[in-house]
């Protein structure tokens, strides 16, 4: 009987492991901010397949470095003549018929091609290409930047919904304290019927809040493990919290012209295009290379069998060789290679005003951002004075009370302002590091502190 019951235990216990086994494991995921960067760098799934990119047209510049080499083609080939050709002969006054050919041939023939010369057309394309991959070069560096500068700002973004749950959990908390104190007042007859009321209502109206904030919270973590390629279902643990963090500090004090300068130098967007616009220039050289004749080499091996039969014997295969010099010159092509020139050329002036656009945005994107983060500079003073009066000014507000000297009203309005400015506070930490972020991005400095 007790074996039996031991039985039974081992069944389920086994059954419930093979049941959990199904489930996908949770994990906790610990991120820092100084390991973000990195993290992205190397799981962001956008990032590889940018990498990918780069090694498609790493496999370009190959190709074309191949065709400077010679090729070897074999060809095989097998005819059946169904009707040979018949001529008619007229000797000495009678009619003689003849067929030319045999019923089967065979071939097979060793051919290497090698074009010599081709205009400069090669050299051209394959300039091209390197400044082509020279581009996506330039372009994977962006998007690092741009997926950095993202991963930064959401990071921090959770770690203010994080900090307004605190401070809504807290005034939640104070609150529903607050209906108590004025529920025991009201039993004690030193508080109205009217001042419990007003309790309960600013206790109701902190709820929403709350869940809000929390929601918030929930999908901010969400986008941070999808731009890190981490399974939703992990548990994702911050270990940072949110401070003013002074990044421009190892820049120095750098002025706006400074900061423009960095940007028209190291901005990643302008590489990219001037890369794009060598490309260009090679493609134009390219163009007019078509213009000049082509000179090839031919060296072709041939053995050929012409038989009556279906299956040549060897000695029925006769060996030929040939070797050929192609010239080709296009002499007229119906304009096509005059409107290729003149589209590089207009494609050519299209990417130089680009970038003339793209020097302007960004003057104007540094410009901006620099006065966002001296504007939030400022601002976060006064907030850091404003939150400690507020702290102040409830402490005081909540103590008076109990002493019968203010009113429940007073002391909604101060719990109020001390929630909001602890709010604003919080909200204008994160306006700093933000503006910092996108600064060090506009200047393309991102990679100076996120290497």
């Amino acid at each position: 009987m007790r074996c039996t019951f031991l039985g039974l235990w081992g069944i389920l216990y086994l059954t419930t492991v093979a049941a959990g086994g199904t489930h996908e494991v949770r994990k906790q995921i610990l991120l820092s901010l100084n390991e973000l960067p990195r993290r992205i760098i190397r799981d962001n799934l956008g990032l590889q397949m940018k990498r990918l990119d780069l090694q498609f047209q790493g496999r370009e510049r190959k190709k074309v470095v191949a065709n400077w080499l010679p090729q070897l083609v074999y060809q095989g080939s097998f005819t059946r003549n169904l009707e040979r050709p018949e001529f008619v002969f007229n000797i000495n006054g009678s009619e003689q018929r003849f067929r030319i050919g045999s019923r089967y041939n065979y071939l097979h023939s060793l051919q290497v091609y090698w074009p010599v010369f081709a205009g400069g057309e090669r050299l051209y394309h394959l300039k091209g290409e390197h400044w082509q991959y020279r581009s996506l070069v330039a372009e994977l560096a962006g998007e690092e930047a741009v997926t950095i500068r993202d991963a930064v700002k959401l990071y921090f973004a959770i770690l203010l919904s994080r900090e307004t749950v605190r401070a809504r959990r807290v005034a939640r908390q104070t609150a529903l304290e607050n209906l108590r104190l004025a529920r025991a007042l009201f039993a004690e007859g030193s508080a109205t019927a009217l001042d419990t009321l007003r309790a309960g209502a600013q206790a109701s109206a902190t709820l929403p809040p709350l869940l809000a904030a929390r929601a918030r919270e929930h999908q901010l973590r969400q986008q941070l493990k999808q731009l890190i390629n981490v399974s939703l279902t992990d548990s994702l643990v911050l270990q940072d919290s949110l401070v003013a963090i002074d990044y421009l500090k190892r820049l120095g004090t750098p002025s706006l012209d400074q900061w423009q300068r960095w940007a028209l130098n190291r901005r990643a967007e302008i590489q990219a295009l001037q890369a794009s616009r060598q490309a260009s220039s090679q493609q134009r050289k390219a163009a007019i290379t078509r213009y000049l004749p082509s000179v090839s080499l031919v060296y072709a091996l041939d053995q050929q069998a012409q038989v009556n039969r279906f299956f040549p014997a060897r000695e029925d295969y006769v060996r030929a060789q040939r070797a050929t010099v192609n010239l080709q010159w296009t002499l007229f092509q119906g304009g096509v290679r005059t409107y290729t020139l003149q589209q590089t050329r207009i494609r050519e002036k299209q990417l130089q005003l680009q970038e003339q656009q793209l020097r302007q945005q960004i003057l104007l994107d540094v410009e901006r951002a620099y006065q966002n983060w001296q504007e939030a500079r400022a601002q976060l003073v006064n907030l850091r004075k404003r939150s400690g009066q507020a702290r102040e000014a409830y402490r005081l507000a909540r103590l008076y009370f109990q002493e019968g000297q203010a009113t429940q009203l007073e002391v909604l309005s101060a719990h109020s302002e001390f929630i909001a400015s602890r709010l604003a506070l919080a909200e204008g930490i994160y306006r700093l590091n933000i503006s910092q972020v996108e600064l060090l991005y506009a200047s393309g400095m991102v990679k100076e502190i996120w290497p």
